[in-house]
């Protein structure tokens, strides 16, 4: 892990379900130890077991042994330690009850070499190799894999980790331009993008995507599904299967074509002389909403980070992830 990483401190899992971040970085004066929390969100369900693979350190940086592993869930963790790794496991004795809520793990300290002092302290799970493996009350085991980057223990301010991806397939965004209060972001393996050491209070974010195939990606179908929209038939058929499915909020944003804030007949006509190649005032453009946006029926996201952008408050370390629509791309082909 290069020691010019970007930091986070949340990972959550890709089902939802669950999650697992680290909480409560504490360095010493002196620069020659750290600790910090390893957290387990569990959701509705009672986890029963817990494996973490893979927590990697730079040993140039720091170290730690076992001592400085700290059980927090009273269930007797198993500690495997490598050079620069730590894998963490447990499972519930019979004595005990499953984890369900907000639950502490452990408690890591590692003693900080001099030289982590100007290059900083990463902690993270190898996304290679790591995952997060989860036992619930009467079920098989689950594995987690979408993990975030490394966290800092000695950095300051707050970090911010910012996914795109498409409403429809869920195919990440990579090809994007990003920008927090100008400045722009690095992009990680896993393509999403990273902002360190934001100071607490309002940021704004915005995003400009440089993705193809816009041209191919506006036919017919759009027009006649903008149609529907327009004239109040709430179904659209999807475009890989045929069948007739209620329309999303994102199919009524990418239906939007002129951004009016509505869809009417205008929008699908402009969207039928595109896709058949005559010149239009309005032309495909991205869209990216906020995920956890709350989205009335009927209506369409109200968010949109692409061109003046939006300001979301900060104050902690956080995940993002931001909805992609293309407008005219209705049944997002």
């Amino acid at each position: 892990m290069p020691t010019t990483a970007p930091s986070s401190a949340n990972f959550a899992t890709s089902s939802g379900s669950a999650k697992i971040y680290f909480k409560n970085a504490v360095t010493s004066a002196d620069k020659s130890r750290a600790s910090i929390e390893l957290w387990l969100s569990t959701g509705a369900d009672g986890v029963v077991s817990f494996q973490a693979y893979s927590l990697k350190y730079l040993s140039t940086l720091g170290a730690i042994n076992a001592a400085g592993i700290i059980d927090e869930t009273g269930w007797g963790l198993t500690k495997n330690l490598t050079s620069g790794g730590i894998e963490l496991g447990a499972y519930k004795p019979e004595s005990k009850t499953p984890l369900t809520g907000e639950a502490k793990v452990a408690t890591l300290t590692f003693s900080l070499s001099e030289l982590s002092k100007t290059d900083g302290f990463w902690v993270g799970f190898d996304r290679t190799q790591g995952a997060i493996e989860l036992g619930y009350q009467g079920k098989q085991p689950v594995q987690y894999n979408e993990l975030a980057a490394p966290l800092n223990l000695l950095s300051s301010g707050s970090a911010l980790d910012l996914t795109l991806y498409h409403w429809k397939n869920h195919a990440i965004i990579a090809d994007s331009v990003v920008t927090i209060d100008s400045t722009v972001p690095s992009k990680t393996a896993a393509k999403s993008f990273l902002a360190t050491g934001l100071s607490d209070g309002s940021h704004n974010i915005q995003v400009n995507a440089t993705s193809a195939d816009r041209e191919t990606a506006i036919s017919l179908k759009d027009a006649l599904a903008a149609l529907k929209l327009a004239i109040g038939v709430d179904s659209i058929n999807s475009s890989s299967t045929g069948a007739s499915n209620p329309a999303s909020p994102y199919q009524r944003a990418a239906a939007d074509f002129n951004g009016d804030g509505k869809v009417d007949l205008k929008d699908a006509l402009e969207i039928l002389k595109y896709s058949i190649g005559v010149t239009t005032a309005n032309t495909p453009r991205w869209q990216f909403y906020d995920e956890s946006e709350v989205i009335a029926k009927g209506a369409k996201p109200a968010a949109d980070f692409s061109q003046a952008g939006k300001t979301v408050s900060i104050n902690a370390d956080r995940n993002m992830n931001l909805v992609a629509v293309l407008t005219g791309d209705v049944d997002g082909s």
